[in-house]
Parts: C-alpha cells; sequence; structure tokens
C-alpha cells in the first residue's frame, strides 16, 4: 500500500506565505480525510467478512414514505451503501458536451489556466479550455432540486494561478429590491486550484481584484433593508472593511482600476450612473453622465491612457477622455441599432491590454460587438455564437496574446476565439452541462441513443452514450425526438423554430414538413410506419398518414398535450395525456385519432407522463403530481387507483387554513417499463431522482446510487431492458445496467 506524503511546511529560513500556509493546512486535512476513509474502508469489510464467515448477514430496514432508513443489526455505512446499490449504479455523464456557463476568468500568470463558473459548480482547465475537469464548489441545491445559475462570479490571483475566489447565486431566495440585491451566498475561496473550497465570513458576490499592488478584493453584500453593501478585504479574505461611503444604496454592476495609479477606481452603479473614488474605495463621489444613457451596466479603462473611459449604458457605449468629466456616444456604426435600442443592455466590456485601440462589448441582446478604433466604429463578433435575446456573454482576455479572447454561453459552454472574435470555436471537452429533455434508443440497434438537448440541438450516441456527436445538419431548439420502431433510421424532431422536420437516414439529412399555422406550437411527436401524431399547445392533436410529411388536425381541447404514444400493437391506437385546463387527462383514439375518449372522467389531475404494458394492452400508467405521482389501470381505464407507495411526498402552507399544511406527493417527469420485465418500471422526478419498482408498480425505492444531478426529465431503456439512460437538467444522459 502506498500513502502520499502531505507537504512539508515552510523552512525557518524564509518569510511564511499566508495563502501558502492556508494550502499547506488544507493539504494536510485532505490527506487526514483521506487516511481516515481508508480506515473506514477497511474496518467495515473486516466486518463484512466477519459476518459472512460466521453465519450470514442479516440488514434490516424500517419502510417509510419517501425511502428507506438503516436500522442494520450489523452493518457499516459501506455495506449500508452496497445494500442501497445493490440495483445498479448510475455513471458519469459523457455528453453531450456543452451546457450553459455563467462565467469565465483567465489566471493572469498562467493563462492557459482558465476557471469556468457554472450551475454545478466550477470547472479548471490547464490547457488554454481544450479539456475541462471539475473544480469543486457544486451549489447546494435549492427546495425545487436545482442549483442553477450556481457559480456567477470568478477572481483568480493575479500572482497565483491556484488561488480564486468564486461567488454563488441561487435562482431562488434572491433578487433584487429596494435597488439592492438579496444575497444567500458565502464568498467562496481556493488556494490549490479547486481541489478544496472553504467559506469566508462573507455572504455575496465577489466583484474584482485589484490589478496594482497587493491584491485586494472587492465583494458586494447585502445591507439593512435590502440595500447593497461594498466592502474590501486585503489580507485574502480574512477580514472585511466597508468601501461604500457615498455610493447610493444601488446594484453594483462592475469596478474598474487605474492601471497607473493605485487607489482610483471607477463604479458602474445601474440607473444611479458612475461613481469614482481616488483612495481605493474608502470614499465615493459621483461622475456627471452629461448624456442620456443613464443605466451603467459596465465600466473599463484604457491601460495605456488611464484618462479614457469607456461605459456600457442602456443603449450602447459612451466615453470620456476627461476622467469622466465629458462623455459622448461611441457606438454610432454598432450594428445600426444605436437610437433605436434593439440590442439592448451593454453588459461587458474589454480592452485589450496589448492594443487599447481594441474594444470588446457584450449586449444583452445581438452578442458581442469588436471596435478597433477606440470605439468610434463596431462591428458584430457573433461568427459560431448565436445571440438571443437575455443571453448576456461574459468575455475574458488572454493578457499574453490579444487576439486570444474567451466567452461564457447561457447554452453552448465556453467558446475560445484565437484571431479576435473574428470566429468563435465551442470548447467543451469534459464539460458535462446540458439539460436533456427528451431520449430516444433505437429498437433495433441497443447502443444508438438519441438525446435531444434544447438549444443545442439533436446528438446521437453510437456507443451507449459513450461519445456523442452533434447531428450537424440537424434542428436547433430540440424538445422531442421519436423513432419510427419498424425502420429506426425514420426520426421526427420537435424543433421550436420549424415545428416538426424528419430525417430518413438516422439524422444525417433533415427535411421540413408540411404543418401549417401552428407548428411553432408543436410539444411531442410520436410515429409507427406510416402513422404519427403530433401534439401542440392549445391546438389539440394533428396526424399525418405518410410518415409526418404531411399534417391534418384531430382534435382534442385545446390544453397542452405532453405526452403522446403509440400502441405497439395497433399504429391506429394512440394515446394522449393533457394538462393545463379543465379538459385536462388522458385521452385514448382507437380510430387513428378521428375520435377520442377520456379515461380519467373520475380523477382531477393534470396528466403529464404516460406507460404502456408491452406485453398487456389494457394495463396503463400514468404520471403527474399533486395528490398522487403515480396512478394504475388494469382494465384500459376504466378504473384507476394509486401506484405511488414509496415515492417522496413534499408540504406546502394552506392558504385558505394558516397553521395548516398540504400534503402533496412528487412531481413525475418521466415513466418506463422494462420491456423484458414488465413487472419492473422506472419512475423519474424533478427534486428526487429516479425510482424504481420491482412488483408492477405496488412500491417503489430510490434508484439513485451514483445519480449526482436529482433532477431528471427523461428516462429511456434499450428493447432488452439491460440499459437504462436518464436525461437530466444541467448534467446531460447518464446511464446503468440494472441488476435484476
Amino acid at each position: 500500500m502506498s500513502v502520499t506524503a502531505p507537504p512539508r511546511a515552510p523552512g525557518p529560513s524564509g518569510p511564511v506565505d499566508r495563502d501558502e500556509l492556508e494550502a499547506l493546512v488544507e493539504a494536510l486535512i485532505e490527506e487526514a480525510r483521506r487516511r481516515a476513509r481508508r480506515r473506514r474502508r477497511r474496518n467495515g469489510a473486516c466486518i463484512l467478512l466477519a459476518l459472512l464467515a460466521g453465519g450470514g448477514l442479516y440488514v434490516g430496514f424500517d419502510h417509510v414514505r419517501g425511502g428507506t432508513t438503516g436500522s442494520a443489526t450489523a452493518s457499516t455505512g459501506d455495506a449500508a451503501a452496497a445494500a442501497r446499490s445493490r440495483g445498479g449504479r448510475w455513471g458519469l455523464p459523457h455528453g453531450p458536451e456543452g451546457g450553459p456557463g455563467n462565467t469565465v476568468a483567465v489566471a493572469p500568470s498562467t493563462p492557459d489556466t482558465v476557471y469556468l463558473g457554472t450551475g454545478r459548480g466550477v470547472f479548471r482547465s490547464t490547457n488554454g479550455g481544450r479539456s475541462w475537469k471539475s473544480a469543486g464548489l457544486v451549489p447546494p441545491a435549492s427546495p425545487d432540486g436545482s442549483s442553477v445559475p450556481g457559480v456567477t462570479s470568478l477572481l483568480v490571483d493575479p500572482r497565483r494561478p491556484s488561488t480564486v475566489y468564486a461567488g454563488l447565486r441561487s435562482q431562488w431566495g434572491g433578487g433584487k429590491w429596494n435597488g439592492g440585491t438579496t444575497y444567500r451566498r458565502a464568498v467562496y475561496k481556493t488556494t490549490n486550484g479547486g481541489k478544496n473550497w472553504r467559506a469566508l465570513d462573507l455572504i455575496g458576490q465577489p466583484v474584482a481584484l485589484s490589478p496594482v499592488g497587493a491584491p485586494i478584493i472587492y465583494a458586494a453584500a447585502g445591507g439593512h433593508g435590502g440595500t447593497n453593501r461594498l466592502l474590501r478585504s486585503a489580507n485574502g479574505g480574512r477580514s472585511w472593511q466597508p468601501a461604500d461611503d457615498g455610493l447610493p444604496p444601488s446594484y453594483l454592476w462592475a469596478l474598474a482600476f487605474d492601471p497607473t495609479t493605485p487607489g482610483i477606481v471607477y463604479a458602474a452603479m445601474g440607473q444611479r450612473g458612475i461613481f469614482e473614488s481616488s483612495d481605493g474605495g474608502a470614499t465615493w463621489r459621483a461622475v456627471r453622465v452629461a448624456v442620456r444613457h443613464r443605466e451603467v451596466t459596465a465600466i473599463a479603462i484604457d491601460p495605456h491612457h488611464p484618462r479614457t473611459l469607456y461605459a456600457g449604458a442602456d443603449d450602447g457605449v459612451i466615453k470620456s477622455l476627461d476622467a469622466g468629466r465629458h462623455w459622448h456616444m461611441a457606438n454610432a456604426a454598432m450594428g445600426d441599432h444605436g437610437r433605436d435600442r434593439a440590442y439592448k443592455q451593454v453588459t461587458a466590456l474589454l480592452v485589450d491590454e496589448r492594443n487599447s485601440r481594441t474594444v470588446y462589448a457584450s449586449t444583452d441582446c445581438t452578442g458581442i460587438f469588436k471596435s478597433v478604433d477606440a470605439g468610434h466604429s463596431w462591428a458584430p463578433a457573433n461568427a459560431g455564437l448565436a445571440p438571443r435575446c437575455g443571453w448576456s456573454y461574459a468575455l475574458a482576455l488572454d493578457p499574453w496574446a490579444s487576439q486570444t479572447v474567451y466567452t461564457a454561453d447561457r447554452a453552448h459552454g465556453v467558446l475560445k476565439s484565437l484571431d479576435g472574435a473574428a470566429r468563435w470555436h465551442t470548447m467543451n471537452t469534459g464539460l458535462s452541462l446540458t439539460t436533456v429533455s427528451s431520449l430516444a434508443v433505437d429498437p433495433q440497434s441497443s447502443r444508438t441513443v438519441y438525446a435531444s438537448a434544447g438549444p443545442l440541438g439533436l446528438f446521437k450516441s453510437s456507443d451507449a452514450g459513450a461519445h456523442w456527436r452533434p447531428l450537424a445538419a440537424g434542428p436547433q431548439l430540440v424538445d422531442g425526438i421519436a423513432l419510427d420502431p419498424s425502420n429506426p433510421q425514420n426520426i421526427l424532431v420537435v424543433a421550436a423554430a420549424y415545428g416538426v422536420i424528419k430525417s430518413n437516414d438516422g439524422g444525417r439529412t433533415w427535411a421540413g414538413t408540411h404543418f401549417g399555422a401552428n407548428a411553432r406550437r408543436v410539444t411531442v411527436v410520436a410515429i409507427s410506419g406510416t402513422k404519427a401524431y403530433a401534439g401542440t399547445s392549445g391546438q389539440g392533436v394533428y396526424g399525418s398518414t405518410d410518415g409526418g410529411r404531411n399534417w391534418r388536425p384531430l382534435g382534442l381541447p385545446g390544453a397542452h398535450v405532453a405526452t403522446l404514444a403509440i400502441s405497439p400493437k395497433d399504429s391506429a391506437v394512440v394515446y394522449a395525456c393533457l394538462w393545463g385546463s379543465g379538459a385536462s387527462g388522458l385521452y385514448e383514439s382507437i380510430d387513428g385519432g378521428n375520435s377520442w375518449q377520456r379515461l380519467t372522467d373520475t380523477l382531477d389531475l393534470d396528466v403529464s407522463v404516460f406507460a404502456l404494458d408491452p406485453t398487456n394492452p389494457t394495463t396503463l400508467y400514468i404520471g403527474g403530481g399533486g395528490a398522487h405521482s403515480v396512478l394504475k389501470s388494469t382494465d384500459g381505464g376504466a378504473t384507476w387507483h394509486a401506484s405511488d407507495s414509496g415515492l417522496p411526498q413534499w408540504q406546502i402552507k394552506d392558504r385558505n387554513h394558516p397553521g395548516k399544511w398540504i400534503t402533496l406527493n412528487v412531481e413525475v417527469s418521466a415513466l418506463a417499463i422494462d420491456p423484458a420485465h414488465p413487472e419492473t418500471l422506472y419512475t423519474a422526478t424533478r427534486e428526487r431522482g429516479v425510482f424504481r419498482s420491482t412488483d408492477s408498480g405496488k412500491s417503489w425505492r430510490p434508484f439513485n446510487a451514483g445519480l449526482t444531478d436529482l433532477d431528471v426529465r427523461a428516462l429511456a431503456l434499450d428493447a432488452t431492458g439491460q440499459t437504462l439512460y436518464a436525461g437530466t437538467t444541467g448534467g446531460g444522459v447518464v446511464s446503468l445496467r440494472p441488476n435484476r
């Protein structure tokens, strides 16, 4: 057995660096934890072997709603973990690669070291973005099972590339009010590149690091009444002092530092304009912006001419040549949108440190712009990007190579340009952050899997999910997939921009279909031979008798069609799950959609998922949330009974009866039946992961060993039932081989 020795302490001959000492202590703590874990594993194994040798091992469980609690007579933590994972263990995601990136930061002293902040923590690249590995700090889950947007701020020490400060922001429990923002997460710090993080004694967001002299950290924190405060630390975050005397109680967007005069700082304060400090933030004064563009959300300084300032406003870029005394518009040719606000807010500005006439601006709607003449004229720099309103691109420059630029994209992960933003290229190897809303497995080739990844489009794997490739000629904004079971080369896809599109060659080429005026309302598709069906939001179900080329309306109430399923015995028998109106429920048609019967007249619930027993067409399962998570019928839908014993519950306050609580069942997002063993079912939830039933739905147990993302949106089994795939929110596709 080999043991890794911890690093040696600094010798007495030289001064002790505080950050190096912190790194040493963290390394010692981590080594102690590793040794303790090894001891526990050895002890647990010895106990387990002794019990087995003595005649067997008994483990009992107290069954409780929502899971199991162990009450073993003789077990260790490792033995209990083994018992929980007997059904199989989920593997790590291998893609599809990409997904939302919130912020990107380049280490100034080692530009090949790049950090990315995401909803799944921090990722680190040591080769200029060619590949990424997790650097920890995975945000805790929020009450609805989601942790997006997660890490939204990253600052790298200009001298030590392994020292990073990070800020987390949750999608819940925060927001602007009273001119400020409510912060709910601590500022975190690592001194070893993300191996260990520790919370600093500050709830807020790190904003900037001073670039000259000893690094000073500036962070925004919530003050009294929900207003913001700016604080600074000169000792690595161990203590903080106020730095907001004279600042208004408004949201702080950005800081910019004079690179030649320590102490001069400018602050972008949104609707309150720009403020200046000459003493490092101890005191501030307003800078008059004598133009009508007042909501300032970005600010930058020319490193070679520090009296030249740029500011991003609500309708463009403004510029000052005299340290903020006078301002003028600097976006007269920025995509010809300077006066009509078509591109909305400028949210980020970067000035090239080597050639300060080059300036980059990120906007809130139309992507990134570049100026090569100090802001006089601008040109779009979006080749390789797909800008959308509400997507602000974070920007980072390589200080040693002026043509190297990084951006974090809200859908596509990290993109890098080596030619000054003339062309962007995705750099997502190792980043599986995609949200997968639907999955389909080729019924004739169990290793061929398709996954929809929303704005990233459609992906295909030919090796059971080990590698994924985008279908380059395929659609964007994919929300649904359907394979023809008789010929899986025939694929129908729901593409938000086109409605339904079709491929006859396994996704190599695509063609549009004739759907009509409601094409953009399509939510789900199903196909079997020449019969195809499409559900819409508010316009009922459409049908096709030529494999999806031409469509006609088939009726049903104007609700949201969440799921469609075709009977494997007869393509004229189709089921539709509706929710969102008084006519919600499960519907059946036995004549190709010409007439429909509601099978849930006795139930008052929205139905979002459906499964049909492949060996017994009268056995049906439906799922949703609220009163019941899963219901089952054994008589073709004539009667239903609850089939959710063991699935979790949650409580909400009863608004009509103060002090009382209403118990609801967890929302089910997918159902799947093992085709080889129909008594085995799987259900996915948006809060608690995956559950399995081995008794035809009578009882359920958690099936989450190894599953790191419990917000699961899609499930699919291959034709043999030997591989189960799950599409997650922010974690790509994961799979396992269930033990029966």
